[in-house]
């Protein structure tokens, strides 16, 4: 687990994503319950802001939304239809990324 000074950092730093994770709901004031979500596939792991559940941190063209994980910094969870709570995490067009997408052959989502 992470140390507290460093977990609070980076917790801080994807905060704004955990109110769509959670559909704007969290109450830490619940004890902490061993039925979190399964988290599988993740390349990053981050604890949700009671410290309680492990969330998937995504990465881009990853799916991400509610119950799915967050994006990594500087990505965002786009989703095409509001009707949906998951999406895909995209980044801001720059031309380095663009380039690596030519280059490669990946569809990226921006």
């Amino acid at each position: 687990m992470f140390m507290p000074a460093l977990s609070a950092v980076i917790r801080s730093a994807y905060h704004l994503q955990w109110s769509q994770y959670f559909n704007g709901k969290v109450n830490c004031s619940i004890e902490c319950t061993k039925k979190c979500p399964e988290v599988s596939h993740c390349t990053e792991v981050i604890y949700d802001p009671c410290d309680c559940c492990p969330i998937c941190i995504r990465f881009i063209n990853e799916s991400c939304g509610s119950g799915i994980g967050i994006c990594k910094e500087n990505l965002r969870c786009r989703q095409d239809d509001p009707n949906i709570d998951s999406g895909i995490c995209v980044g801001r067009l720059n031309l380095i990324l663009y380039f690596i997408c030519l280059i490669f052959n990946v569809l990226c989502h921006f």
